[in-house]
């Protein structure tokens, strides 16, 4: 039998020796995390230049390209390099020649993006000289890095009252959830908020009414009346939610919606009922019953693979006079459909001028024809049976073969005056509607883009980037 004491000295040394073990574990792991520490404060800042090419690197790899349009390229003064850790300091600039800086915008899903991108030290492998505001150019994206939200701005028509008093735009890059509002009467615009959504879409009724459709992040869209006495303040209103109930309005596979009415409802008679936006992960066409005063949501099968859905969305839809019937066109697409949404099928396509642009679509109120904008062209289509009539050339190219869209265009009331923004001529242009011939051109010094008449003389516009008001007259 072992003694007492020489088992508690056994003991004692296997825990002496087990104390040393873990001494030297802690001691090791001290000394790694202390030497993590020195590194993380006092490591050397890698050269942002180095950072850059890794990533130009690495999108090439796994980037897609898409078309890019150049909106600008501007020099901006060198940024100090940051500091890293507590005991570091800003590195000094070595280099003092200003950043070359092209800011350009894509889209992608019918979404427009605008950016901006370092090309210091690319210039002569870029060819700089040659990017000049208006020209396209292909770009490379990480998908997987860009936010597919609906924050495109493709409905900026403006629009007046029948007394060609007060003229309402929206540019949604500049407005967000504001309406631009300017009365002849008045020596500057304003601008009145109407919700924090992420861009506006404003539509032209009857008897001085209109329409603004909100477009927000989340499932949710708003349609809301207004009139021209009183702009900021909604006659009549419906908000479209998705809905979990089991009374349904409208229903689209796993989705269920609800439309929830208030205001004075008999104004819905005096403005458009078919509206197409992007809400609840999709495009849909929206219907609005006013006689019963319920939304009816459809889907758009018809936009399907054979469209790029990476970079075109459905834009806008606009009824065939006296029918049921509406002409929906689509991003970077020169063939908006008819479609029957009773039927629910497209009936035909609609051949514009083949140059792939963004069709905005209007009916005038007095000739059976439909006026179409396609990029750079103007393009006037006979409504009965689809064929073009006349077109005429907007916007024309550069020098060296780049194309250049077309700013919006306005017909008066009268439908005797048709003027049309050209951003990059940096102009305005009368367009005879019977002929389609330009007949005057009247300079602005400023990249116009949105344009409206009021008094039947004053030219209304505003700038593409700033939203800056800028006026003219007509028989200037």
């Amino acid at each position: 039998m072992h003694s007492p004491a020489h088992n508690h000295g056994a003991v004692s040394l296997n825990t002496a020796s087990y104390d040393w073990k873990l001494l030297l574990a802690l001691g090791g792991a001290a000394i790694a995390a202390i030497a993590m520490i020195a590194y993380a404060f006092f490591r050397p800042a890698e050269d942002p230049e180095e950072i850059e090419r890794k990533r130009r690197l690495h999108l090439n790899q796994i980037g897609r390209i898409a078309e890019g349009q150049v909106v600008e390229l501007v020099a901006h003064p060198p940024e100090p390099r940051a500091a890293k850790g507590f005991f570091s300091r800003a590195r000094p600039l070595t280099n003092l020649s200003p950043r070359q800086l092209v800011s350009y915008s894509y889209a992608i899903s019918g979404v427009t993006y605008h950016t901006a991108q370092d090309i210091t030290g690319l210039e002569r492998r870029l060819q700089s000289h040659r990017f000049h505001p208006g020209s396209r150019r292909l770009v490379r994206l990480a998908l997987t890095e860009v936010s597919v939200a609906p924050v495109t701005c493709t409905k900026t028509t403006m629009i007046v009252d029948s007394k060609s008093h007060t003229a309402v735009s929206h540019l949604g890059w500049v407005d967000h959830g504001s309406v631009w509002v300017y009365n002849f009467h008045d020596s500057k615009p304003g601008r009145i908020e109407l919700s924090d959504a992420k861009y506006l879409k404003i539509y032209s009724g009857g008897d001085d009414h209109f329409t603004v459709v909100h477009h927000f992040d989340s499932d949710r869209l708003v349609v809301t009346v207004h009139t021209f006495v009183d702009i900021g303040t909604p006659v009549a209103k419906v908000e479209i939610v998705q809905s979990h109930s089991s009374t349904l309005v409208g229903q689209n596979a796993a989705v269920s919606i609800a439309a929830n009415f208030s205001g004075d409802m008999a104004v819905w008679s005096f403005v458009p009922h078919a509206y197409v936006a992007f809400a609840f992960g999709s495009f849909h066409l929206f219907l609005i019953d006013r006689n019963v005063l319920r939304v009816e949501m459809q889907n758009l099968p018809w936009f399907d693979t054979s469209y790029d859905h990476a970079y075109q969305g459905v834009i806008d839809g606009v009824q065939v006079p006296e029918s049921e019937q509406l002409i929906i066109s689509v991003q970077r697409d020169s063939e908006p459909v008819l479609y029957d949404p009773l039927k629910r099928k497209v009936l035909r396509k609609i051949p514009l001028a083949n140059r792939r642009g963004n069709p905005k679509l209007v009916f005038p109120k007095k000739v059976a024809q439909l006026w179409a904008s396609d990029y750079d062209t103007l393009v006037c289509v006979n409504s009965t049976d689809w064929n073009v009539l006349h077109s005429v050339r907007i916007q024309s190219e550069t020098s060296a073969g780049v194309r250049q869209f077309m700013g919006e265009y306005f017909l008066d009331p009268d439908e005797k005056v048709c003027i049309v923004a050209r951003p990059f001529s940096e102009d305005i242009v009368h367009v005879n509607p019977e002929d389609f011939q330009i007949t005057k051109t009247i300079p602005t010094g400023r990249q116009v883009l949105d344009v409206g008449l009021l008094g039947g003389e004053m030219i209304v516009a505003r700038d593409w980037k700033t939203g800056d008001l800028l006026t003219a007259q007509l028989s200037s």
